[in-house]
């Protein structure tokens, strides 16, 4: 009896030992499948699903941005740090209109001022705007391209090394580690350098020599070599009394060259080298004010033009609303009426700020809602041929 109640506990405890590595050994095989199953999830996971620290809005391609471009620019500069912007400069690098090109450009339209600028005055006007909101931080990259040109490719280059220089010189003054990468696409084509009435190369020249209708041939009709024998008086360029060589600018947006020839017209102002953002005044609206030469009254606690009593509920302080004192006479804060003697029981006083108007005038404009058109600068010309009626890219 006592051997077989010895080998019932022997029994026992072989029994409790099997349970127990079964269990143990579950548990490894568990973790070890999830532990698989895991890194199988993550290995087969796309690339595009992973984030990615440096990532930008994605931009339509050049082509498409290009489709909603003025009629006539010098160059066309996309400006990418996310916020993106699409400028488009004159013949003087100036903005004279810009596109943003995302929703996060969008909510800095108030903060940034491009238009009538110089694009690295503008540039960098997004740049510091950027920094203050915090989209460009240190070790940030600032992406300029021109993608598409009507000017010379030196003019070009000069404007991206200022627009370069400028980016360097932010980063300095505000002691943060910034890059910028400017850069001219590759399908960009330029077109050819106009010489100055100094080029030795100035059509014309008859100290060039050059075969017959080439520039310096004296040959050349309008060649003012005293020397060149009269031309042919149907040649265009001859001092035809019927050929006034004038720039009228004409309805067709056409202009007379002074040699006769036909010169296709500003295609902005329609050959009448007048500004058409200004009505011909030199002002536009004011962009702050949307032209009510005033704003809402700027402190915060002004309802309308009033603000709130520190009284309770327009209830006399010392009655509490009552109208009698504590002996049961008509109180004298009040006159007996129970109402706080400032706000007459309403609650609300007049606002000081804006004496109950609720407005104040905008300091953008002095109050006028009118202000300085960024396209002429109060010139009236056209801010894309200069007031010459003349198409500057043909």
């Amino acid at each position: 009896m006592k051997g077989n109640h010895r080998l019932r506990k022997i029994t026992t405890y072989l029994v409790a030992f099997a349970m127990i590595f079964s269990l143990c050994a579950c548990g490894k095989s568990s973790d070890k499948k999830d532990e698989t199953s895991d890194t199988a999830i993550t290995e087969n996971l796309p690339e595009s699903n992973l984030p990615d620290p440096n990532a930008v809005d994605s931009l339509p391609e050049n082509s498409e941005i290009l489709k909603e471009a003025p009629e006539v620019y010098t160059n066309a500069v996309l400006v990418s740090i996310n916020p993106s912007f699409m400028l488009y400069t004159n013949d003087r690098n100036e903005v004279f209109t810009f596109k943003p090109m995302n929703k996060d450009a969008e909510s800095l339209m108030d903060s940034v001022m491009l238009e009538g600028r110089t694009i690295q005055d503008g540039i960098s006007d997004i740049v510091n705007v950027c920094l203050d909101r915090g989209y460009l931080k240190d070790n940030g990259v600032v992406n300029v391209t021109i993608i598409s040109s009507n000017g010379a490719a030196e003019d070009a280059e000069r404007m991206i090394g200022d627009i370069e220089q400028r980016i360097v010189n932010i980063a300095r003054e505000r002691d943060i580690n910034i890059s910028t990468a400017p850069k001219i696409d590759e399908e960009v084509v330029f077109v050819e350098h106009q010489p100055g009435p100094n080029d030795p190369n100035n059509p014309g020249d008859p100290g060039q020599p050059g075969d017959s209708g080439q520039p310096g041939d004296p040959n050349t009709p309008g060649d003012p070599d005293p020397n060149n024998p009269p031309p042919d008086p149907n040649t265009p360029g001859d001092p035809d009394p019927n050929n006034n060589g004038d720039n009228n600018g004409g309805n067709n947006g056409e202009n007379n060259g002074g040699d006769g020839k036909k010169v296709e017209g500003c295609p902005v102002c329609q050959g009448t080298g007048i500004c058409d953002r200004c009505n011909q005044t030199g002002k536009v609206r004011c962009d702050v004010c949307k032209g009510a030469g005033t704003l809402p009254c700027h402190l915060g606690d002004c309802d309308h033009g009033y603000q709130k009593c520190p009284c309770d509920n327009g209830k006399c302080h010392k009655c509490g609303g009552t109208g009698t004192s504590d002996n049961g006479q008509s109180c004298d804060a009040c006159d007996g009426s129970g109402k706080h003697r400032e706000c007459g029981g309403t609650g609300k006083v007049i606002c000081f700020n804006c004496n109950g108007s609720g407005v104040e005038q905008c300091n953008e404009c002095q109050g006028s809602g009118l202000e300085e058109c960024q396209g002429c600068h109060g010139t009236l010309k056209c801010s894309a041929c200069d007031g010459t009626g003349i198409n500057p890219h043909k």
